[in-house]
């Protein structure tokens, strides 16, 4: 839970104070934005997901729970520039990686012993792969009465 995402609906300025202020998500991109997570992954790495995995139901939830934020707030699930994985975001933005301060979030989908070159290839392909799920979810949602 935290604040609606409504109070992301502006731009957000760097004196604010995160989850305080705003919702804070991916570093740099909370400005009209939302985020979706899961608790899971604590310790994990790309090779080992750790004593806490995400798992299929997990991922499913996930899936649908962004959906039916997509369709309340008009976000395309299918545009990778408005639905995107932290991944993805840390690739665009410079901090991808598994060092402390860098993020691979959802790069992989299922645990991978992968070199850093061959992770930051496979996330946009994990991100398409849930968009595709999001956006089924989406399509579900809008016909429904």
């Amino acid at each position: 839970a935290g604040p609606s995402p409504n109070v992301n609906a502006r731009e957000i300025t760097p004196e604010m104070r995160m989850n305080v202020d705003y919702c804070a998500s991916c570093r740099g991109r909370n400005s009209h934005g939302m985020a979706t997570s899961i608790a899971a992954m604590a310790g994990a790495t790309p090779a080992d997901f750790g004593t806490a995995p995400i798992d299929a139901a997990q991922y499913e939830f996930l899936c649908a729970a962004t959906a039916a934020l997509c369709v309340k707030y008009g976000v395309d699930p299918t545009d990778p520039q408005q639905c995107y994985t932290h991944a993805e975001a840390a690739l665009w933005d410079g901090y991808f990686g598994t060092g402390d301060e860098e993020r691979w979030d959802l790069a992989v989908l299922e645990p991978a012993d992968v070199d850093i070159a061959t992770l930051a290839e496979l996330a946009p392909k994990s991100g398409d792969r849930l968009r595709a799920r999001i956006a089924a979810y989406a399509a579900a949602l809008a016909e429904a009465p």
